[in-house]
């Protein structure tokens, strides 16, 4: 078990982050606000520090049920002293715009538990993973209108939108509508 003193200067090391940290006592209350959450979700820390993570993050899954809640599963998960896993979800920055976020809390063992939540925006990955589902459900061609005319199949759409995504470090799996149990293809990006 960590001490409080080790406790805060971990938090303190999250401040410089790239992803949003945000950590949370067994409370629920927010303790620790870094400048990427800020930067991801609008809020300062003097807006969040002290308010309860649920109110704030106010996170759904993709079926737009709340996930962040009083007495969440990761609070349970924590206080059982369990692994959390990770897991994304839709949110809302400052501006009421929709994004979506992948979470993966870390529970810090110490005389006061608390649960650190390292975030990241995956709003691109989760829109191209939506687009490429319709597009493959409408039809199996695109065709683009511009200079001349380019027409995609499903795949090479998919591939051409991955490479412009790479940086997400998933992987898209374009799925037979008809048998959503056999992958048409699969792309590492």
């Amino acid at each position: 078990m960590a001490s409080t003193a080790a406790s805060s200067e971990l938090l303190g090391q999250l401040e410089n982050s790239g992803d949003g940290v945000f950590a949370v006592g067994l409370d629920q209350k927010i303790l620790c606000w870094n400048r990427a959450a800020q930067a991801l979700l609008g809020f300062r820390s003097t807006e969040v520090l002290g308010q309860y993570c649920y109110d704030v993050i106010a996170g759904c899954n993709g079926n737009e049920r709340r996930v962040c809640r009083q007495d969440c599963r990761d609070c349970q998960k924590a206080k059982r002293g369990e692994l959390i896993p990770n897991y994304n979800l839709s949110t809302r920055n400052k501006a009421k715009e929709t994004i979506w976020i992948n979470i993966s809390p870390i529970l810090v063992k110490s005389s006061e538990p608390m649960i650190v939540h390292v975030f990241r925006d995956i709003t691109d990955y989760i829109r191209l993973k939506e687009f490429v589902r319709k597009f493959s459900l409408e039809g199996s061609k695109l065709t683009f209108q511009g200079e001349g005319e380019l027409t995609l199949s499903a795949q090479e759409l998919a591939r051409y939108l991955v490479k412009r995504l790479e940086n997400l470090g998933h992987k898209v799996i374009l799925l037979n509508p008809l048998r959503p149990d056999q992958p048409i293809f699969e792309i590492a990006a």
